[in-house]
């Protein structure tokens, strides 16, 4: 009986979560966060830029948030940092960083249009300054790199995997710490599909997110730059996760079962003894009386 009240009481304290679908008409917003942090192992801060084009064609060099870069040498040591901006290269600087084999992090958050559309990571922009370092024969990068985060929104991952568990919350970081070291010239292309996602606590502390699924395609770079590519879409449904437990009536109700379950039990048992005692009870005495 003890293990029966135990093991009730412990279900009444478990947090559970449930999950449903449906279009959310008031989740619509003009922007969506991009937050990143990635490592490109062989291109140098000084060539590396953000494009950003929506469905429409509308492409942009300049992007709207607050992203850094880090030089790193060929080891992964970080040697500086510098604010994110679209400026004139100093040659001999960016010379000496290709010849050091130097690279770069890309870390922070920006705005995209909440339409399908691209973002890539590319040295497109400085063509000229490409075309001078082959000239002089010391172009030699790749695009060998690892993704230490790719998420979307307002993304909290503790407070998600605390409440939620982990094979929730990992849907919307599915990109981590993936790693392509591919020697050669490619360009990577992630094809994401993002789903808006609402997480309602028991406290019910609301959590607007987005999860995401994806697809990789590489292939090498032959004539164009080496880059990556991060073709997105968004799913026109919310998925909607509830944490919540057992009402204290259930609880109250299956302590009830619970006790009247164990007296009917116990009231059969005794039947049974008594019943059987007093067969052999009966038994002795013919036996006496014979």
């Amino acid at each position: 009986m003890a293990l029966l009240f135990l093991n009730e009481f412990i279900n009444y304290n478990t947090y559970r979560t449930s999950s449903k679908m449906y279009v959310d008409v008031n989740r619509g917003a003009d922007k969506l966060k991009v937050n990143i942090d990635i490592e490109m192992d062989h291109i140098p801060c000084d060539l590396l830029a953000i494009l950003t084009a929506d469905a429409l064609g509308e492409k942009s060099i300049d992007i709207n948030g607050e992203v850094k870069k880090y030089r790193m040498d060929k080891f992964g040591k970080i040697l500086d940092e510098q604010k994110y901006e679209i400026k004139d290269v100093n040659y001999d600087k960016v010379k000496t960083e290709m010849i050091n084999d130097e690279g770069c992090k890309l870390k922070g958050f920006f705005y995209v249009d909440a339409v399908p559309g691209t973002f890539q990571i590319t040295s497109d922009y400085y063509g000229t300054i490409i075309q001078r370092l082959a000239n002089d024969r010391v172009l030699k990068f790749n695009s060998q790199h690892k993704i230490k985060q790719i998420s979307f929104g307002e993304f909290n991952r503790k407070e998600i995997w605390s409440n939620f568990g982990r094979n929730i919350a990992k849907l919307s970081y599915l990109l981590d710490n993936v790693k392509k070291t591919d020697k050669n010239s490619k360009i990577h292309q992630y094809y994401l599909k993002i789903v808006p996602t609402k997480f309602l606590t028991y406290s019910s502390k609301e959590i607007n997110n987005y999860q995401y699924t994806y697809n990789y395609f590489g292939e090498n770079a032959m004539h164009e730059m080496p880059a990556l590519y991060f073709r997105y879409d968004l799913s026109p449904i919310t998925v909607e996760y509830k944490q919540y437990k057992e009402t204290f009536l259930n609880f109250f109700i299956n302590i009830c079962a619970i006790i009247g379950g164990v007296f009917t039990v116990t009231g059969i048992i005794d039947a049974i003894v008594h019943k059987s005692v007093m067969i052999l009870l009966r038994k002795a005495e013919m036996n006496k009386i014979a």
